[in-house]
């Protein structure tokens, strides 16, 4: 009930994430992940919010706006009727466990793409903001 709950107060305060030039430092395990305001994701062209299944699986992959950056792993976490699901992804598209899994929610459920890593040129990781979706 407490993952839940986690889960929808997440939800709700996604919309509220701005977008400035600074970054901050993420601790990942021994090493500094920096974690860049401005850029974000978009999954079927949306940053979150009411989404259909057919749009999050034909869009097949997570977006990123900056061109210097691409996404190289998430986790996709899903509260369908039972338990959370997750799946991890090295890359950006959806894998065939993501999207089998999206096939089967129904309007309500909630998924989120979170522990969304990118790389630049510099080989520097970045952590990218959280989409939350729920299934129209």
């Amino acid at each position: 009930m407490n993952k839940l709950l986690l889960f929808f107060v997440l939800f709700a305060c996604s919309s509220q994430a701005q977008q400035t030039d600074t970054f901050r430092v993420v601790k990942q395990g021994q090493q500094a992940v920096k974690k860049f305001e401005s850029a974000f994701v978009t999954l079927g062209g949306k940053t979150g919010g009411d989404i259909t299944v057919s749009e999050a699986i034909t869009s097949c992959c997570l977006i990123i706006n900056r061109s210097d950056l691409s996404v190289s792993s998430y986790t996709l976490t899903i509260k369908g009727q039972g338990d959370l699901m997750s799946y991890t992804a090295i890359g950006n598209t959806l894998t065939n466990q993501m999207i089998a899994a999206l096939r089967k929610l129904k309007p309500g459920a909630i998924f989120v793409a979170e522990d969304i890593m990118a790389r630049g040129d510099d080989g520097i990781p970045r952590m990218v903001s959280s989409l939350y979706f729920k299934i129209k």
